[in-house]
């Protein structure tokens, strides 16, 4: 798995600890999974000779990247975290997910008013 994150910015499960304000949230990590996504193809590629990994629906690697192929930013942002988290099939993960979207939802609200 180390290997494995040297090549993914985290998010979801993964990253759950960066959006959870509790701290029975943040012992949600139990599986042994990480979730990320790939700056660029180039680096899908060094990941998977790296970390020797095949392809595999059921596996503990989750690969997330955009239609472009380009991750923009130096780190997986807060929102895109929760929204993954928000999206898992596991109910601490995901509630975690949307009250993490929902406080953030309430102090941009807040900021703009």
């Amino acid at each position: 798995m180390e290997k494995v994150a040297e090549h993914l910015d985290l998010t979801g499960d993964s990253a759950v600890n960066r959006i959870a304000t509790d701290a029975g949230s943040q012992l949600l990590q139990v599986e042994p999974a990480i979730h990320g996504y790939v700056r660029d193809e180039n680096e899908r590629s060094m990941l998977i000779r790296d970390a020797r990994l095949v392809e595999d629906v059921a596996g503990a690697v989750h690969v997330y990247s955009f239609k472009d192929d380009v991750f923009p930013w130096e780190q997986t942002p807060l929102a895109l975290v929760a929204v993954d988290c928000a999206l898992s099939m596991r109910a601490r993960v995901k509630s975690a997910g949307l009250a993490a979207l929902e406080r953030m939802q309430t102090s941009w609200v807040s900021s703009t008013s």
